[in-house]
Order: structure tokens, then sequence, then C-alpha cells
């Protein structure tokens, strides 16, 4: 199995950087160097991003001025960084010691809701894109780090969204010229204060999302249960580097995973190593999903508890093996004739359940989530503790 990683740029095929060329620059000990968009699978880009695909500039006409290279490359100039400087000079793909910074699509998803209250009829349409900033020294090919971000726009509509709609939903995530959340403001804002010039010695992954039967029993039959699990772990991944700053390895769709991205250059191909080895290892064991109603008149209490298991599995024994559960906060009021999707909501829980474990992956962790999440669970703040320092802590 192999990645392709991949920029277009006005319609050539130059892999992974879009604005590499062929005129040497000497690269300064403090300089990065602007690769444009890439994809974490070239070939499969339309089966794998098929909304976020459709923004690539293929060519002539408008899209020279309104594509994902325009649309980051506009907030690129306009982001500051405090570890390094930013270069859109060209380099030589044969440059040693240059550091490349590209923005890599890891994923999209488009989940809809159908919402009833006092009997009308609502869709609520989630965008999300995925995706990485990653560094990585182009001589070497080494990578150096990545910051995964997930960014979501929500939209309510009285009938299913159209194609045109759907297109437009995404862009809202991408083009700056929609208000609101934009990916790469997001992914700019995590390389505020990178220093991306020292590669760590120690790196983790998101490996595995588990469910059991009877807790999937509860989900929609017709979910896709493989997709779902990868946005659970993109979504965990984006968790634990937001709350850390923790070195871990590009989430990728699941078929493409390998130790290396295999890259081209307009002038011979390049190939970007992930480490050799993950010695750390995040795995969610999801054990239970339960929904709880109770009934008071014109309203109702509904509740979407879940409990799963927060595992990391160092490189010689299992370091934190977490026993939580969401239960009273993943309650709300509503009204008594409301349906509520189980699927969306038992999903929302979950993440909330996620985004407090990993929080509390520091050297001080929130001891009251701990007691409310696991109360009968002795000494999991140390647990936490030890994850932290022996997989995320970069300061030793």
């Amino acid at each position: 199995m192999n990645i392709k990683l991949v920029s277009q740029h006005i319609g050539l095929r130059l892999i992974v950087v879009a604005l590499l060329g062929f005129s040497a620059l000497p690269a300064s000990a403090s300089t990065v160097y602007w690769g444009g968009v890439s994809f974490a699978s070239w070939d499969d880009r339309q089966a794998l991003f098929p909304n976020v695909a459709k923004f690539l500039c293929r060519g002539g006409g408008d899209c020279i001025d309104s594509n994902l290279d325009s649309w980051a490359l506009d907030g690129v100039l306009k982001a500051e960084f405090s570890g390094f400087n930013l270069s859109t000079d060209l380099i030589s793909p044969d440059q040693i010691e240059a550091v490349i910074m590209t923005p890599m699509i890891t994923g999209e998803s488009l989940s809809v809701v159908k919402d009833i209250t006092n009997g009308k009829v609502n869709y609520i349409h989630v965008y999300r894109i995925y995706a990485s900033l990653v560094f990585f020294e182009v001589g070497s090919g080494r990578l150096i780090s990545a910051k995964p971000v997930v960014v979501q726009y929500t939209d309510t509509l009285p009938t299913i969204a159209s194609e045109d709609v759907v297109s437009e939903g995404f862009a809202h995530l991408a083009n700056p010229t929609y208000d609101g959340v934009n990916l790469f403001d997001e992914l700019f804002k995590r390389a505020a204060n990178t220093s991306p010039f020292s590669f760590s010695e120690k790196y983790a992954r998101v490996a595995s999302i588990n469910i059991v039967p009877e807790a999937l029993a509860e989900l929609d039959p017709n979910l896709d249960v493989s997709a779902w699990k990868t946005q659970i772990a993109r979504q965990l991944e984006a968790y634990i580097v937001d709350a850390t700053n923790g070195p871990l390895v590009p989430s990728i769709p699941g078929d493409h995973l390998t130790g290396e991205f295999a890259a081209t250059f307009a002038s011979g191909s390049k190939v970007i190593k992930l480490p050799a080895e993950v010695a750390f290892e995040f795995s969610v064991d999801i054990s239970k999903f339960k929904e709880i109603v109770k009934v008071d008149r014109k309203q109702k209490t509904n509740c979407h508890a879940v409990k799963l298991t927060f595992r990391l599995n160092g490189p010689f024994d299992t370091i934190l093996e977490a026993p939580l559960t969401r239960t009273k906060r993943s309650c709300g009021v509503i009204a008594a004739d409301k349906q509520l999707d189980r699927t969306y909501y038992f999903t929302q829980s979950l993440f909330s359940l996620l985004k407090e474990s990993s929080t509390s992956l520091s050297a001080k962790p929130d001891k009251a989530f701990l007691k409310r999440a696991a109360p009968k669970s002795k000494g999991l703040n140390k647990q936490f503790v030890k994850a932290w320092k022996s997989a995320l802590d970069s300061s030793w």
C-alpha cells in the first residue's frame, strides 16, 4: 500500500509541492518553504475527497484565481509564525536541508440528520474537512511534524441538499470569501508557535477504533461503519494534538497507511518517510451506547450515554487503560414530540467524551472529569500523566 501526496498547480501534476521549481536557493536555518495544497492520495482523490477535489484548478479560466491553492496562499500570506520565516520562493527538490510546509487534505464527510419538531421536518447538514499541516525535510524525506485539524460547517434545510448546495457547503469551509471557520486559517494557527527544525525522538498515532456488536446495533443499520470509525479516529487525533501539541503521525485513509509517502516532483521522485516505528498507539474500544428517555407531559429528557475504554499502548506495555462513561452530561430536555437521530447524538456524545479525555493528557489531568467519567477507577490520574509524559511531552 502506498500514499501518494499530491498538489496540482494549474493542471500540472507536481506532486506534494505546487510551488517547487528548479532555481536552487540557499536554505536558511530559519526558513520554511511553502508547498501548496496536497492530498493524501492523488490517484483516489475523486473517491476519497469528491467534494474537496472539485476545488482543484484544472487549468485556465476563473479557477486560476479561485481554487484550493489560491485560497491556501491567501491564508498563509496573512498568517504569523513566530518559530520560522515563510518563503514562497522556488527551490530545487534536491535541496538537502529545506523544510517544506504543506496543508494536506486527509478526508471529508457529510452527515445529514432528519429533525422533526412540532411536526415540521428539517434536515441538518454537517460538513467536515479533515486535514494536517505537514512539515517535512525535502532532502532526507523525513516527516518532522503534522498538525491535524477538523473544521465543520452546519446548515439546516427543508430538503436534502442538491449537489450544487453540497459543493457550496464544503466551499464554506475552504474559501476565505465565506464568513465563519476556515480550513486554512485553522491549519496555520496550529503552526503559529511551531519550530519545525528538530525531529522528535518519539511519535504516537491513533491506531484503532473498535466497537462491540451490541453497541453497533444501537446505530443506524445503514451506517458506513468503516467511514464512521475513520471519522472518530481523525477527530480524536485533532483533539489530542490541540490539547497537547504532541508529535502524532498524520491520519491517512485506512487502505493507504504505510511507512512512507511516495511523492513525485517535476524532475523526479521523492519519498517522504514516516517514522519507521510508531512506538505509542492510542485506541478506543466502544462497549455501550444507551438511549434513555423520560417523558414529563409536553417535554422529555433524552440521554445518549456512551461507555468506552481509552487506551495507550507503548513499546513494552499498556500505559493507559481508562474505562470511561458519559451519562448525565449526554442528556437534554426537548419537546415530547421531537424525534432525534440516535446515531448522530451518540456520535456527538462520543466526541465530547474523547475531547475531555484528550484534555486530561497532561501533567495535571482534569480530576473532576476523571471522577465523573470513571468514579470507580483508581489511579487513572497517574495513568494519564504517564501517558502524556511517555508519548506526547516534547520537553525532554
